[in-house]
């Protein structure tokens, strides 16, 4: 959501204000000419979107004795509604560093973000390079993340210092300044609850089934490594796609679809070989009663040779075995649900065959 353009200053009255008088807590908003009285000392630039930019200063001295004019701390505040207790949200802004050609102005430097007076992140720093007469200005992107625990909270910006300068001995009467520049500031949530492939399905031989998200400005990732939208099946399988937003943080979603094809022509029976019988449990029960505790083969005749496959509802393998019982104890730590097991063997006519399928694991 964009946040109001009705920012207020954070007043030197403020804990986390270094300011030690009213006015020296005053951001200012700045444009390619404004303000005139500092614009041929470098004071100005290019907005990176719209007409203007906050500029924020802070100033501190170090070394000796300090006036009151040698701190300076301008940040501004927000009181922002609708967040879901709960939920993690992100701080977007663009950042730069303003400078001028008179003073101790510090070529880098970075804002401290605060909710509720709380620091809860500082931006990474910023530098410059550029003539303190350029306007074209180097913006970078920097976010934030927190976790709301109101549906209402104060977020607050304050400049700083990048830490990892040294300030240095030899600076002008002891001080410094950095005027950090913010624009276009908005806070983003993650919003892929809405991320569902559809439950397991059988479909007919010769079909196909079209599995596909629609939720806007996200990145998709499926299990064969292609990033479309969507994913047409026409095999049987385990299919699944990692969905995530740009931009925000820790925003990423996964889900799944076992997807499974057979003969549904009424009219063909497909041959039998009375000899051969494979058959998996779905449903086993590993809770040390001695009773159902390992997932094994039901019934097997006619098989000479066989590899079992174990995967979770992700893809990820695990467990392997040439065991012709397959006999897998899952450890402590395996959750409850649906698994599924791919399993290649030849029978006694030297046929090889795969057969796939889902199981239900009950602690």
């Amino acid at each position: 959501m964009q946040l109001p353009d009705n920012w207020q200053n954070i007043p030197y009255t403020n804990a986390n204000n270094v300011a030690l008088f009213s006015g020296a807590d005053s951001p200012d908003i700045v444009t390619t000419t404004t303000p005139t009285s500092t614009a041929s000392l470098g004071y100005v630039g290019i907005p990176y979107s719209g007409n203007s930019f906050l500029v924020g200063g802070y100033k501190e001295c170090f070394k000796g004795s300090c006036g009151p004019f040698n701190f300076l701390h301008e940040g501004i505040r927000q009181t922002v509604n609708g967040f879901i207790p709960g939920q993690t949200y992100d701080i977007n802004f663009f950042q730069t560093i303003i400078q001028q050609t008179i003073g101790n102005f510090k070529n880098t430097g970075c804002w401290r973000v605060y909710v509720d007076n709380i620091l809860i992140g500082t931006s990474t720093s910023s530098y410059t390079n550029l003539p303190a007469t350029d306007i074209n200005l180097n913006w970078d992107y920097r976010s934030i993340a927190f976790t709301a625990t109101s549906s209402t909270h104060e977020i607050g910006l304050l400049p700083f210092r990048n830490v990892n300068d040294p300030l240095s001995s030899t600076d002008s009467l002891g001080t410094f300044y950095v005027m950090m520049a913010l624009d276009s500031i908005y806070i983003s949530t993650c919003n892929l609850s809405s991320l569902d492939l559809g439950n397991d399905t059988v479909l007919c031989e010769g079909a196909t089934l079209n599995i596909a998200s629609n939720i806007l400005n996200t990145d998709y990732l499926w299990q064969d490594g292609s990033s479309n939208q969507n994913f047409e099946v026409s095999e049987t399988g385990l299919y699944w796609v990692e969905a995530s937003t740009p931009n925000i943080s820790n925003c990423t979603r996964r889900d799944s679809i076992f997807v499974e094809f057979e003969n549904c022509d009424l009219n063909i029976s497909p041959p039998i070989k009375e000899a051969v019988i494979l058959e998996i449990p779905n449903i086993f029960t590993p809770n040390q009663d001695h009773t159902n505790d390992i997932f094994k083969v039901s019934i097997s005749k006619g098989i000479t040779a066989m590899s079992t496959t174990i995967f979770n509802r992700w893809g990820q393998q695990l467990f392997k075995t040439d065991d012709l019982l397959i006999n897998w104890t899952p450890a402590q730590e395996i959750p409850e649900g649906v698994y599924y097991y791919v399993i290649e063997y030849t029978d006694i006519e030297k046929d090889n065959k795969t057969l796939s399928g889902l199981f239900h694991l009950i602690r």
